[in-house]
């Protein structure tokens, strides 16, 4: 199984490869005939069977999007305090904790990626239980990430199963969360307009 990195701010994506192989089976039966005067042995039977191989295409991913929260417009650090932003992978926004007063929805949205493989097969997607982002002596996380597939539709968190369709194709969206911690420290980043990104691995491979 190979991997591909969705950059920046979101998710990333590994490719899966499954090859459904055969065994060429030969059995030899041995038949014994019940003891006679002399004794006596049967002659073997053989009976062969065949096996098929199915070599399917690999999948590929390309990523389109990155998973961008957006930004967020604050006048002082510690009302961030314990604040989580969840963006799904269709979009929704909402956030809890701290006291947030402008979550701008300019900029924001889920990740994309493009999959490609073998038409109809399903595959299963997954990634961290959470990433870590520096920001100054701060550590913040990007946890709980969702995914949704445009031909299967419904959402799920590690382990999803999506689905290509009939042409071998899906898009794959990527949501999550963006949590702060209860304490935050460097009151003078508040000054400070920053831009944060991470790399997120997210895996896909045939179920």
């Amino acid at each position: 199984m190979m991997a591909n990195n969705l950059q920046a701010r979101s998710g990333a994506a590994p490719l899966g490869r499954r090859f459904a192989t055969g065994l060429t089976l030969t059995l030899t039966l041995l038949l014994a005939s019940a003891p006679a005067a002399r004794p006596a042995r049967a002659a073997p039977a053989t009976l062969q069977t065949s096996a098929d191989v199915r070599i399917i295409k690999p999948l590929k991913v390309t990523p389109t999007q990155d998973l961008d929260f957006g930004s967020l417009v604050v006048a002082n650090l510690n009302v961030l305090g314990g604040a989580r932003l969840t963006l799904s992978p269709s979009g929704n926004a909402s956030a809890t904790g701290g006291l947030l007063t402008v979550w701008l929805a300019a900029g924001r949205h889920p990740g994309e990626a493009k999959v490609a493989g073998e038409p109809q097969l399903a595959y299963v997607v997954s990634a961290p239980a959470s990433i870590d982002l520096k920001w100054g002596k701060n550590l913040l996380s990007v946890e709980d990430f969702r995914f949704s597939s445009s031909t299967k539709g419904g959402s799920g968190g590690n382990g999803y199963l999506a689905q290509l369709n009939g042409s071998g194709n899906d898009v794959l969206a990527i949501g999550g969360t963006l949590v702060f911690p209860p304490s935050l420290v460097g009151l003078l980043l508040t000054l400070l307009s920053k831009s944060l990104s991470v790399t997120v691995p997210v895996t896909v491979q045939y179920q």
